[in-house]
């Protein structure tokens, strides 16, 4: 929200690239020179209507301050702008003043969007599980009636697409976006966007950079961070964003993290995953946040994964040691369990683990994940999943009806 003062100061704030979503004039704008103020503020209503995307003017007027055509002029500029105008009385009160403040308290109250949590898996080692482990906390979210966006940008492997099994063809990969806009500025238009937003029998929603090496098309830095100025917009609750496995080859998604990202490290006891790990919390330690009194791990958290059977190394131990030294939200040790995972991968369709055995310790461990992450991140609209809510994954197999499930029964 901008509030003007002079009209210099509010032309340049305009003529920014950084998005703006509300402005809010009257007639006492500090004059510019020797033109007029009427002419001041079309100019104004005009400079943000032509932002990208476009900035909604709100305008306050006395009625008594322009001839009342210029002020209708005004006026109806304003709402062609999808904006509002709030007229007051010639001789204004306090409480006039307190009613006028009011009313744009409500405007922009109307136009605000729910706040976006966006969720990225990190490790330094590669094949620790970063993928799965989002996918299913993502769904675990979703089951809470999150509205969940699953954005798969690892360019060379499309391991999210993968996982979720999404029929190449099915939707449109979002490095066409340059194609269609060469030039798209601070952000891409919203229905561009939305055209190759698919969505998923999970009932989550998915961008993807295609299926892996078969789309050799890549997306410079100013591309990605258009993307994701554009997918803010968007009415969607959770954001779960695979960035691929190099973070330094990715420069986009430290911008993503330093803009509030949640940064879910994900540890594994062996040798090579443990120190994965804490590489990459020591370079979240190192990394400042936007405001410079602290570092990248207060958006950060861990999730441990048990190690495989047989193994001497003690996640719990490896888990402990971690918080100790990086002080960042513990999202808790999920178990290892293959049967449960490799009956998901092997299905030639998608089911979720929470079709086939919501009540198995990993579902459980993952839930229990999902209710520290909304609680730290103070989600309100966050549900109890209800048990059988999702849809049986042997009806899916077959391609059955839904069986109605009673929604009184919770787990």
């Amino acid at each position: 929200v901008a509030i003007v003062g002079a009209v210099a100061d509010v032309a340049w704030r305009l003529n920014d690239s950084r998005p703006l979503d509300v402005l809010i004039l009257d007639d006492r704008l500090d004059p510019d020179g020797e033109e007029p103020i009427p002419d001041a503020l079309w100019r104004l209503i005009y400079l943000a209507g032509a932002r990208r995307p476009p900035t909604r003017p709100l305008l306050i007027l006395r009625e008594n301050a322009f001839p009342l055509d210029i002020r209708d002029a005004l006026v109806g500029a304003v709402q062609e702008r999808r904006g509002s105008a709030y007229l007051l009385p010639h001789w204004s009160t306090p409480a006039d003043d307190a009613q006028a403040v009011q009313w744009v308290l409500t405007q922009v109250q109307l136009e605000t969007r729910p706040a976006q949590h966006w969720i990225m898996p990190l490790s330094a080692a590669g094949g620790c599980g970063k993928t799965t482990q989002l996918g299913n906390l993502g769904l675990a979210l979703q089951r809470r009636g999150l509205r969940t966006l699953m954005i798969d940008a690892d360019f060379a492997n499309g391991s999210l697409t993968k996982w979720l099994k999404a029929t190449p063809g099915s939707f449109e990969p979002f490095v066409t976006l340059p194609q269609e806009e060469p030039n798209p500025g601070p952000s891409y238009s919203l229905d561009a966007v939305r055209r190759r937003i698919a969505p998923h029998p999970s009932g989550v929603d998915l961008m993807s950079s295609g299926s892996g090496l078969s789309e050799v098309a890549d997306m410079a830095l100013p591309a990605m961070m258009a993307l994701v100025t554009a997918v803010r917009q968007l009415p969607y609750d959770v954001v779960c964003l695979d960035a691929g496995p190099d973070l330094k080859a990715r420069p986009y998604a430290l911008h993503v993290l330093r803009d509030g990202c949640v940064g879910m490290v994900v540890a594994q006891p062996g040798r090579k995953e443990r120190d994965g790990a804490s590489e990459m919390l020591r370079v979240l330690r190192d990394l400042a946040a936007p405001d410079r009194n602290a570092s990248l791990l207060t958006h950060a958290a861990l999730l441990g994964v048990e190690a495989e059977r047989g193994s001497v190394a003690d996640i719990y131990q490896v888990h402990a040691d971690l918080l100790r030294l990086y002080p960042v939200v513990d999202l808790g040790v999920v178990p290892r369990d293959p049967r449960l995972i490799s009956t998901v991968a092997e299905s030639t369709t998608f089911i979720s683990v929470y079709d086939v055995a919501p009540r198995s310790p990993y579902c459980r461990a993952m839930e229990t994940a999902a209710e520290r992450l909304l609680a730290w991140q103070r989600v309100p609209t966050a549900a109890p999943a209800a048990a059988g809510a999702a849809r049986p994954w042997w009806r899916r197999l077959l391609g059955a009806a839904p069986t109605p499930q009673p929604q009184e029964v919770l787990r």
